[in-house]
């Protein structure tokens, strides 16, 4: 619904500071609202699933959102790829073939069905972001994953 929002969102923000920060953008009955994860989310799961939820029940209390519509978290990343069937040996930030990429991920929170869009990000030999393409086989993908159901439970704590 919001998608095209989002990717362009993230897209302009990308090419303007060069490099994309974890965010997540919050869509309600109310408005839109964007919440910057200014200081990186924890490392280990458990941690990393309530500093999500606590970033949930930071939104709520703004009360400017209403009954959640969407959900997007957006930030880069790195991406590795391993031959099929093998187990990557380190992790991606470790591995000297690694890619960087953006990865925009969102939950309806009507259907509770996850998708997911990645991009890969080009930069010159000075750093500078040249290029933003579409990771073709990612684009809508339905994907699960614990972060965004967190800020939903994180959510609904204040908003119910």
């Amino acid at each position: 619904m919001f998608i095209n929002e989002v990717i362009n969102y993230a897209k302009e923000s990308f090419l303007r500071f060069g490099e994309s920060p974890l965010e997540f953008i919050v869509y309600g009955t109310k408005d839109r609202v964007v919440a910057p994860v200014s200081k990186g989310l924890p490392f280990t799961s458990a941690q990393r699933l309530e500093a999500v939820a606590n970033i949930g029940v930071e939104v709520a209390l703004r009360k400017n959102v209403g009954e959640l519509i969407e959900i997007f978290s957006v930030g880069s990343a790195w991406m590795t790829r391993s031959k099929a069937g093998d187990i990557p040996r380190v992790r991606p930030s470790l591995d000297p073939s690694r890619k960087e990429i953006l990865i925009i991920s969102s939950l309806n929170a009507k259907s509770n069905e996850q998708r997911m869009w990645q991009f890969k990000i080009t930069r010159d030999k000075g750093g500078k972001l040249t290029l933003l393409e579409p990771i073709a086989d990612s684009q809508g993908a339905k994907v699960f994953g614990p972060l965004l159901p967190e800020f939903v439970k994180g959510y609904n704590i204040i908003s119910h």
